[in-house]
C-alpha cells in the first residue's frame, strides 16, 4: 500500500513537471484579430467550339495577379502536450475585397477582345496547427486546413468589328486545401502576437455557355490565393485552468 502511494505521488509529480513547464499554453481557448494582405493568381482558359461550316475549337490561356488588404477574425482552442509541443484547432473568417481583370486577344483597331473580371469578398476556413515551443513565450508552428471562397466571374467578348458584345457571368464556389506556417509569441499575460503565411491549392472550375452564332464558350478558372497575416490573440485560459 505504501509503495502504491509512492508510485502515485511520483506519477503526479512527473505529470505536473511535464505540463507545468509551459502551463501558460495549456488548455486555452482564444479569440483573435488579424491584419495583412491577400494575393491572387488566377489561371484562366477561354475556349470556343464552333458548329456548322468551318467547325472547330480554339482556346486562349492567360492569368491575372492582384494583391489587396485582408483582415481576419479568429476563434480557436489550443493545448500543450509532451512538455513543449502544442496543438490547436481554429476557425476564421477572412475579410477582403479582391478584384482581378484579364483581357486577351485585344485588337484596338477593330475593337475585338476577350475579357474576364473576377471578384472575391473573402471566405471562411478552419485548420489544425502543430507547434513547438522554442522558449516559454515563443512558438513556431505549421498548419493544415481548408478555405472556402466564392468568386464572381464576368466574361465578355467581341469577335468581329461589327459583332455585338457577348456577356455572361457565373459564380465559382471553391473549397481548397490550405497549408501554412507561422510564429507566435506571448508578450503579456493572456496576449500573443503572431505572423503567418498560408497558400491555397485549388481545383479548376468551368462554366460552359451558348453564345450567338452557333458557338459554345467555356471559361476555366483555377483561383489560387496566398495570405499573410499579423494577428493578436487573447487567451481565455482563466475559464479552464
Amino acid at each position: 500500500m505504501k509503495l502504491t502511494k509512492q508510485l502515485l505521488m511520483a506519477s503526479l509529480v512527473a505529470t505536473t513537471a511535464a505540463t507545468g513547464a509551459f502551463a501558460d499554453f495549456t488548455h486555452s481557448p482564444y479569440i483573435g484579430l488579424g491584419i495583412g494582405g491577400v494575393g491572387a493568381r488566377h489561371d484562366i482558359r477561354f475556349g470556343e467550339n464552333t458548329t456548322g461550316p468551318g467547325a472547330g475549337s480554339a482556346h486562349h490561356d492567360t492569368g491575372s495577379h492582384k494583391q489587396a488588404f485582408a483582415g481576419s477574425i479568429i476563434l480557436g482552442w489550443g493545448t500543450t502536450f509532451a512538455k513543449n509541443w502544442h496543438v490547436s484547432a481554429e476557425i476564421d473568417y477572412l475579410l477582403t475585397s479582391l478584384e482581378t481583370e484579364t483581357a486577351v486577344g485585344v485588337n484596338n483597331l477593330d475593337k475585338t477582345f476577350l475579357r474576364t473580371n473576377i471578384r472575391n469578398k473573402g471566405g471562411f476556413g478552419g485548420a489544425l496547427r502543430l507547434g513547438y515551443h522554442l522558449t516559454k513565450e515563443a512558438m513556431v508552428y505549421v498548419r493544415a486546413g481548408f478555405e472556402h471562397r466564392k468568386f464572381n466571374v464576368d466574361f465578355s467578348k467581341k469577335v468581329a468589328p461589327n459583332a455585338p458584345v457577348y456577356n455572361s457571368n457565373f459564380t465559382v464556389s471553391n473549397t481548397a486545401f490550405v497549408p501554412g506556417a507561422g510564429i507566435e509569441v506571448e508578450f503579456a499575460k493572456n496576449w500573443t502576437v503572431g505572423a503567418e503565411f498560408r497558400t491555397t491549392a485549388s481545383v479548376k472550375s468551368e462554366s460552359v455557355t451558348n453564345a450567338e452564332g452557333g458557338t459554345t464558350d467555356s471559361t476555366q478558372v483555377k483561383p489560387r490565393t496566398y495570405t499573410y497575416l499579423v494577428s493578436v490573440k487573447y487567451k481565455l485560459r482563466d475559464l479552464f485552468n
